[in-house]
């Protein structure tokens, strides 16, 4: 897009404020009882069958979010993600502490126009601490993976959570209701032998809102 526009040049250092039309989304975010939710961080993803669980978490850490439309809540929780590609299904992520990760979507945005989006609420985040009986010795790296299986973390497709296990312990926070199942792999390597895996689990424990579960595998 070239944006043209007539600008009067003085001696001396000059600025100027070129608006530049373009594609836009904007919104805000609540709590569950309607409150403004600030500082909450706020990536675009679009829609792709092959592309979901910790693949697409990663996809939006190291590659960034589609366009590099990304934003945070202001107090008011408002967001404007600025650049959004037009005309194709789009899904909001929204992260924020305390509250349960969530994907809202699709939307799409019309061609240089600014589309408004009804307010997203989040619920208040479960978490899991796993702790496990006996870890391996030989272990190079532990770590616990959750996956949604049912429930609302299931119907919102929920990304998988992963972490690693430090002294037998692990906590997993951002968890939305639902049924998640937990498993916990160790990798390992002896002296002379080629790495590895042990696995422990697969798990099943429910999450609630707000509430912390605990797990030993």
């Amino acid at each position: 897009m070239v944006v043209r526009t007539d600008v009067t040049v003085s001696a001396g250092q000059n600025s100027v404020t070129v608006e530049i039309p373009g594609t836009s989304l904007e919104g805000r975010i609540v709590d569950d009882k309607g409150s403004p939710i600030a500082g909450a961080a706020i990536v675009l993803d679009r829609s792709a069958d092959d592309e979901s669980g910790p693949s697409r978490s990663l996809t939006r850490q190291f590659l960034g979010s589609e366009g590099n439309a990304s934003a945070t809540t202001d107090i008011d929780g408002h967001y404007k993600l600025l650049g959004v590609t037009s005309d194709v299904d789009l899904f909001i992520a929204v992260e924020a502490k305390g509250y349960a990760d969530t994907r809202h979507g699709p939307v799409q945005a019309m061609a240089e126009e600014t589309v408004s989006v009804p307010p997203i609420a989040l619920e208040r985040a479960g978490a899991v601490v796993v702790t496990t009986r006996s870890e391996s010795t030989t272990a190079v790296m532990s770590f616990v993976r959750a996956r949604p299986v049912a429930g609302r973390a299931l119907e919102l497709e929920a990304d998988d959570k992963m972490g690693i296990l430090r002294a037998g312990t692990a906590r997993l926070d951002g968890l939305v209701s639902g049924t998640w199942e937990i498993t916990v792999q160790f990798a390992g390597q002896s002296p002379g032998e080629e790495t590895s895996l042990t696995t422990l689990g697969p798990e099943s424990i429910e999450i609630k809102p707000g509430e912390t579960a605990e797990l030993e595998l």
